[in-house]
């Protein structure tokens, strides 16, 4: 069986089930590779374009094969990589009688679908390199200054562009290196876009905000659900702030980025996992596990400030509200408080999520099930607290204090809860509910302290 007949086998095959196109070949690149300088052409073309195509050469010489055919072999052969061999001995073919078309064609398969995992990189890019040399000053130019005909040094230098250059848009610099459409058109921009990743993680906080932003420009052009998260992006919109927060605006931005298009960390259980293990190459799994924490403290922190801010609005009891809000979050600002979910009763839901929505920030929350007597205006904010889980209210009453690992402590991140299990007055074991009564500050303190050994910024351990 002929290469080519294998090819037309596989091909066929795969499209029964479903082609296996990189997220790079798009009508966007075809449009972009279009109006490439010197004609550089896509054309790429669709699995059954692609397998009727590969019927009508099958048999054909590739040594005698039509320019024109020849082209189209070269453009698209690497795009599922089952095809390398037919790819090298159409390269070979190329060479032995180069013309403008083919060495177009080569340096596109290159460019658009980088098969940089596959063996044959090294002498596709060569023949790129050696087909750049022939076209002349333009292509030769911009292989010289990127170092594009290496595999290697081709993305990480463009990358290192994409992150740092701020006298250039991305735009301008893919185009200097011959890529027009976008960092997204093709699969060495995709490369390059990864190694512009890894230049932003190991920035220092003073020039992250800068290189973070231009990742997050990069993705302006592109429909929504084109946009993707990769464990890179993800890392390198999180790893420079393990130590220290950005500002305000900057951290709203990233968050809002990662909860639209990567998920909640602490209700995804799809796709997180993920990410960590994909940092976790790279840093090895403690860092990874830390670096995905950026995004979950900074919910945690927005979450409870948001708590306390919106029912001080809404209360009769400022000064009362006031108190329990410094209380608390004296631990979260000492970074004791590791997790934070509130649920909103039916009544109080509509009052605080508008409140909530008018201060720009993203907080999810729970729905309390009042049925059984609660009242539906009341709501209830859900923390882990060293090794504590508590359930303060809006309202007067008793605060909940269970031990983390209790059978009967609420679970975190749930959408519903039920406020008579909130509220409960006896759950056995290391369970306990306290009054805000007089002193209420110092019973509380005493109490978490013997418990969790943490001591209250102000109140210590009421000792």
């Amino acid at each position: 069986m002929t290469p080519l007949r294998m090819a037309i086998d596989t091909v066929a095959g795969l499209a029964r089930s479903g082609f296996p196109r990189p997220p790079t070949i798009r009508t966007e690149v075809q449009r972009a590779l279009d109006t490439m300088p010197d004609g550089l052409s896509s054309a790429i073309m669709d699995e059954e374009e692609f397998t009727e195509f590969l019927a009508r050469v099958e048999n054909s010489d590739l040594a005698a094969v039509h320019p024109r055919d020849l082209k189209k072999i070269l453009q698209q052969v690497w795009q599922s990589g089952d095809h390398d061999s037919i790819g090298l001995a159409a390269v070979r073919s190329a060479e032995k009688r180069p013309l403008k078309r083919t060495d177009l064609a080569i340096i596109t398969g290159y460019l658009l679908h980088f098969p940089k995992h596959s063996g044959s990189i090294g002498i596709l890019a060569e023949a790129a390199g050696n087909a750049a040399t022939r076209l002349g000053n333009e292509w030769r130019t911009r292989g010289d200054k990127w170092e594009l005909w290496n595999p290697d040094a081709g993305p990480r230098n463009l990358g290192t562009a994409l992150a740092c250059n701020e006298q250039e848009t991305p735009r301008e610099l893919m185009e200097s290196a011959g890529i027009f459409g976008g960092v997204f058109a093709t699969a060495f921009g995709e490369c390059a876009f990864d190694e512009a990743c890894n230049a932003v993680a190991g920035m220092s906080p003073g020039v992250a905000t800068t290189g973070q932003q231009r990742l997050l420009g990069m993705f302006g052009g592109q429909e929504e659900d084109a946009v993707s998260c990769s464990p890179l992006l993800v890392r390198a919109l999180l790893k420079p702030w393990i130590e220290m927060r950005p500002d305000t605006d900057h951290r709203r931005a990233v968050t809002e980025f990662l909860l639209r298009h990567a998920g909640d960390p602490r209700t995804d259980s799809t796709r997180w996992p993920g990410y960590i293990r994909g940092m976790a190459e790279k840093d090895g799994e403690d860092e990874a596990q830390r670096t995905a924490g950026v995004l979950k403290s900074w919910l945690t922190e927005v979450a409870m400030r948001e708590f306390f801010r919106a029912i001080m609005e809404t209360t009769d009891r400022k000064d009362q509200w006031k108190q329990r809000q410094d209380f608390w979050l004296g631990y979260l600002d000492d970074g004791y408080v590791t997790d934070a979910w509130f649920a909103l009763g039916t009544r109080a839901k509509s009052e605080i999520h508008r409140i909530i929505e008018k201060s720009g920030e993203k907080v999810d929350f729970a729905t309390l099930d009042t049925r059984g007597g609660a009242d539906a205006s009341h709501s209830s904010l859900i923390m882990t607290l060293g090794s504590m889980r508590i359930a303060e209210w809006s309202h007067n009453g008793a605060c909940r204090f269970w031990a983390r690992d209790h059978s009967r402590a609420p679970a975190l991140y749930e959408p519903r809860y039920r406020a008579s299990r909130l509220r409960a007055m006896s759950d056995g074991g290391n369970f306990d509910h306290i009054s805000h009564t007089s002193n209420w500050q110092s019973k509380f303190a005493k109490y978490i302290y013997r418990q969790t050994n943490i001591r209250h910024p102000k109140h210590g351990t009421a000792y």
